[in-house]
């Protein structure tokens, strides 16, 4: 009842202060009478000698309204676990600090060749994040692969690749290379849609004659030491295929502090290699990365 007290006391509707010291000041009160009565009763029962009597009733009486005090001063269960909890979220949150501070500076961009007027490019893996093809994101999994960078994965990834004309990025085709070394090329528009669709207008050829020179992929970092205190990290890397050539890489890493039970997507996160917080940010910060090195060829949409 004292933690129901308390969500009360923190109503940002109302002031219920006044009325709350109300209630509690009348049962402390009934309390008090209670106690008083219990202790006339036992003083009766055992025949408490006259003189000794006010003392008797007054301890009893004392006890009771002490009673009272203590019910509602001292932490509820729910309020002790939660404080433990809250303790061990920042002896976590002090542990893995400096050591994500190391890792924060293995972080960043580096770019050593750029390519203009890229018409297409080449998928070597695809992201398994939010919303890939049946595949569930294990927010609450500090093994979590793909925590690092929490967007959509599957049929949205290679779309964010796909000329998108709300924002001029993208290329013209996309070629995505399957679980047998075949390749898939995909052909359109995307519009940014998150469900992991791609819209009817993308289509699909099957084996193109000449595939994408340049290619993208990623690696995850898994490391189990820096797991345990829930740090993530991912490479990505752009590389020329016809030179064997690492034409640029970027390294992110992501934390957070597990206040919630979804510890890789709340307010949390923190990010180092990466510019944004929200979800588009990130998105287009990598994005943003690629198309800096792999230069689409101008695009020219109608009115």
């Amino acid at each position: 009842m004292n933690s129901l007290f308390m969500v009360m006391m923190d109503s940002p509707f109302i002031d219920l202060r006044p009325f709350i010291a109300i209630i509690l000041i009348g049962l402390l009160c009934a309390e008090v009478a209670f106690g008083f009565m219990v202790a006339v009763v036992i003083s009766y029962i055992f025949r408490v000698k006259k003189e000794n009597k006010p003392l008797v009733i007054a301890l009893i009486t004392f006890a009771f309204g002490a009673h009272f005090f203590y019910w509602w001063l001292s932490p509820s269960e729910t309020q002790k676990a939660e404080k433990k909890r809250h303790k061990e979220i920042e002896a976590a949150r002090i542990a893995a600090e400096p050591i994500f501070a190391e890792q924060c500076k293995k972080s960043g961009e580096q770019i050593y060749r750029t390519v203009e007027n890229v018409d297409g490019v080449r998928l070597l893996k695809i992201w398994r994040g939010a919303n890939a093809d049946n595949d569930k994101p294990l927010y609450n999994d500090p093994q979590w692969e793909y925590a690092a960078w929490d967007v959509a994965g599957g049929k949205s990834y290679i779309g964010y690749f796909l000329n998108n004309p709300k924002n001029s990025m993208g290329y013209s085709f996309v070629d995505v290379r399957l679980d047998d070394n075949q390749i898939e090329r995909y052909l359109g528009e995307y519009h940014g849609s998150l469900d992991g669709n791609l819209p009817d207008m993308v289509d699909t050829e099957l084996n193109p004659i000449e595939p994408a020179q340049y290619a993208i992929t990623f690696e995850n970092n898994t490391d189990p030491e820096l797991r345990k205190h829930w740090i993530a990290g991912t490479t990505f890397k752009i590389m020329d295929l016809q030179t064997n050539e690492l034409l640029a890489e970027k390294i992110i890493f992501t934390t957070v502090d597990r206040s919630s039970s979804d510890y890789w997507r709340n307010d949390r996160v923190h990010h180092c290699g990466i510019y944004g917080h929200y979800e588009k940010e990130l998105k287009n910060d990598v994005l943003q990365f690629i198309n800096s090195v792999l230069k689409p060829r101008e695009q020219k949409y109608g009115n």
